[in-house]
């Protein structure tokens, strides 16, 4: 959608794209930020099953509803606003319970509506609205704009449409593309916001936002991901009990990986493809056939049948002399 929007809102000063039948289950800062960097204003937002009581409510109605919006910066990193209607996301939530951590004070209630901070509770009730009346408001904004305005079903109805995977549910995701240029202040827009932005971020205790994910993003190009160990297990299980190769292992950390485990991207994936290459490029021998052949005979220490005779280089290590090679294999 975004190849087409930014041509048109170009054109036209203002673009809108609504994306029907979608499955969003990531942020929502990566739809907004590629504009941004273009030099396009941009706003989206989508909605998700009831998870989010009203203001004055105890039962989920609203989905957490994000919403973000990105803001085009001079030689930097876009201004990035990405954020849910609700007290705290859902996916926060389920990480703190997954790793026992209790929630702040207000953030939601447990299934007979009653404040609680245990978030496995807040699971089965409902996440409060942020600011009460007001993140309510917001959250309503959501549903009309990526629901109603769109042809899109509202969280109710999304919710009772879902097949219940554990996948993201389907439904209707707005976005707004906006070109300054195209508005009052063409030539000045970009230094106007420039001055403001300067002035907030030189506040004591601001920091822009966006500025951590942008932090955290080159930390990591430069250093690589740590996740928990506990998270780790969870992906080699997944993957069927593979283990990644030594370079994803934590620096001088034993084989199983307690701890942060540090992972490269690709790393494993390549250890992999030349694992399989090499095992296709192997002779397939049967165990016996190189004792067979006349003058053959296996390793020493009995760990492999392929050793064979060859031109002297040096002894097997098991063999201790005489012209034998180490086993192909590396066993003997």
């Amino acid at each position: 959608a975004r190849t087409h929007l930014a041509p048109l809102a170009r054109e036209q000063g203002v673009a809108a794209a609504a994306l029907v039948d979608a499955h969003h289950f990531s942020a929502l800062w990566a739809d907004v930020e590629p504009l941004a960097a273009t030099g396009l204003v941009a706003l989206c937002m989508t909605s998700y099953m009831p998870a989010v009581a009203p203001a004055g409510a105890r039962v989920p109605f609203f989905g957490t509803n994000p919403m973000a919006f990105a803001w085009p910066r001079a030689g930097g990193a876009a201004l990035v606003v990405d954020q849910a209607s609700a007290a705290m996301a859902r996916g926060e939530v389920m990480l703190a319970a997954r790793e026992g951590k209790a929630l702040p004070p207000g953030v939601g209630v447990d299934a007979a509506g009653a404040p609680t901070c245990d978030p496995a509770e807040v699971l089965k009730g409902a996440i409060l609205p942020f600011g009460g009346h007001k993140g309510s408001g917001i959250a309503l904004m959501v549903e009309l704009m990526a629901g109603a305005l769109i042809g899109q079903a509202f969280s109710g109805l999304t919710a009772a449409a879902d097949n219940r995977d554990g996948g993201p549910p389907r439904g209707g995701i707005f976005l707004l593309s906006l070109d300054p240029y195209r508005f009052g202040d063409a030539g000045g827009w970009l230094d106007h916001a420039e001055g403001f932005l300067a002035r907030l971020s030189a506040l004591e205790g601001v920091r822009l936002p966006g500025d951590r994910r942008a932090a955290n993003r080159r930390r990591s190009d430069a250093e690589g991901v740590e996740i928990p160990a506990k998270l780790w297990a969870e992906v080699l299980a997944a993957a069927g009990g593979w283990r990644a190769c030594a370079a994803c292992r934590p620096v001088g950390g034993p084989s199983r990986w307690p701890g942060a485990a540090r992972c490269r991207p690709g790393h494993a994936r390549r250890a992999r493809v030349r694992a399989s290459r090499r095992a296709r490029a192997a002779p397939r021998r049967r165990p016996g056939d190189a004792a067979a052949r006349a003058g053959d005979r296996g390793c020493a220490r009995g760990r492999s049948a392929t050793c064979g005779p060859a031109r002297p280089r040096r002894p097997c290590a098991g063999a201790g002399a005489g012209p034998w090679r180490r086993c192909p294999r590396g066993r003997g």
